[in-house]
């Protein structure tokens, strides 16, 4: 939990990733096509199309023989974990695996979600061994440090747990809000984190240049105290100089008048 597989010495990719990978390192050639599963029930050839990046979906529809008139909505991704996208213009990208185009009878609309009675059901569904139903009450109360306690962060969100719901409540929707919520929590904390350090040095450096000024007014007081000595030491010795001077004068004149 909270790591990735390489901590183990583990790397896990799916086909296509593997494939491109050996296109760009061993033919030297960029990620420019995606292998693409066209299928569902409202498809009328499915198969798989070697398609361009920001190749439109119903490009790949009329690739795989076009829609069916019952097409009700059109998913990236499979029914547990796929989402819906609103226009058949979206394009293709690196991470687009499978596009499922689903009637009614295939994927039937949500219906409303009801209180939850605490059945258990999405616990034992849950491949990652975690308490959805714990989940989704924390999710929905922006409980973020709670939610990364129950090991929100280790949902593969598959579905299985909205999936065997019986109140139809759309786990995976809190799931996947809570996520976003957490990692801006962490963000935030980050943000902070990194505001407190520079206020800290700033504080430090403040304090730092405070010190060296008060050692240079020190310094200049003890060299002005020195100075100052000094000079009361020239002018104590010009004075002396001079009355010894003017006392080997005065001798000198007494000695004259009594010649």
């Amino acid at each position: 939990a909270g790591d990735l597989p390489t901590t183990l010495g583990i790397l896990c990719q799916n086909v296509g990733t593997a494939e491109a990978v050996h296109r760009a390192a061993v033919e030297g050639r960029a990620l420019t096509h995606r292998y693409v599963t066209v299928t569902g029930d409202a498809v009328a050839d499915p198969r798989v199309v070697l398609a361009p990046l920001g190749a439109p979906f119903s490009d790949l529809l009329a690739a795989a023989g076009g829609a069916t008139p019952g097409l009700d909505r059109l998913i990236m991704g499979g029914p547990m974990m796929g989402f819906t996208v609103a226009d058949p213009a979206v394009p293709v990208v690196a991470a687009t695996n499978c596009i499922l185009a689903a009637t009614t009878a295939l994927c039937p609309p949500p219906q409303p979600a009801l209180p939850c009675i605490r059945c258990g059901a999405c616990a034992e569904a849950c491949p990652a061994s975690l308490q959805p139903q714990q989940l989704y009450w924390h999710a929905r109360g922006g409980e973020v440090d709670t939610l990364a306690a129950l090991g929100l962060g280790d949902c593969i969100e598959c579905g299985a747990c909205a999936y065997v719901c019986p109140s139809h409540i759309p786990l995976i929707q809190y799931f996947r809000h809570g996520k976003a919520e957490m990692a801006d929590a962490r963000q935030a904390r980050t943000i902070a984190e990194r505001a407190r350090e520079r206020y800290e040095a700033r504080q430090a450096r403040l304090a730092r240049e405070a010190e060296e000024r008060r050692q240079r007014r020190e310094q200049k007081k003890a060299q002005a105290r020195s100075g100052g000595d000094a000079r009361k030491a020239a002018v104590a010795a010009a004075l002396e100089k001079r009355r010894r001077r003017r006392g080997t004068a005065e001798s000198d004149g007494d000695d004259g008048d009594r010649s």
